[in-house]
């Protein structure tokens, strides 16, 4: 009698979760309507960056973009030394440099490229544009190489080596 009763109450238990189960997804379920399609956050951004690439830039784009993290950056002294560097000094470094070196343009760059903030995004389009080169040109140095040699370190102490 026991074993019946509990065998009922778990059946009742397991039909009340079965019929309350809400399916949660963090992918988008497809179709095969729509299997073939481009996500739409994909395509647009695919499109915003060969605007960036192809659009050409003048002087005043540099500018612009240093006016707005001046404003960015009024209250803190290191960054407005960066801006100051980077006004007079950007075409002596490469765009990689500018970025590794940490400060405004690795910190804006990374932010706006999370957030989309399309506004930035166009004001740092000529350092995208001129970052995008060099990448471009390195590879394409790297890719006619047959071999490539990689090093990895590893920290041992002194009585293991």
């Amino acid at each position: 009698m026991i074993s019946h009763l509990s065998v009922v109450n778990y059946n009742k238990t397991f039909q009340l979760y079965e019929n309350n189960i809400i399916t949660i997804t963090i992918l988008p379920q497809f179709s095969i309507v729509n299997q073939n399609e481009i996500d739409s956050s994909f395509m647009y951004t695919q499109l915003l960056k060969e605007i960036l690439i192809e659009m050409k830039y003048d002087v005043t784009a540099k500018k612009q973009f240093i006016d707005y993290i001046h404003n960015f950056y009024a209250n803190n002294q290191i960054q407005l030394n960066a801006i100051n560097e980077f006004k007079h000094t950007y075409e002596h470094y490469s765009p990689i440099w500018w970025y590794t070196k940490e400060l405004f343009i690795y910190s804006i760059l990374n932010r706006v490229l999370r957030t989309q903030d399309i506004d930035i995004i166009m004001k740092i389009g000529f350092f995208l544009q001129d970052f995008h080169q060099q990448i471009k040109q390195i590879h394409s140095m790297t890719k006619h190489s047959s071999k490539m040699i990689v090093y990895r370190g590893q920290h041992m102490i002194k009585y293991r080596f």
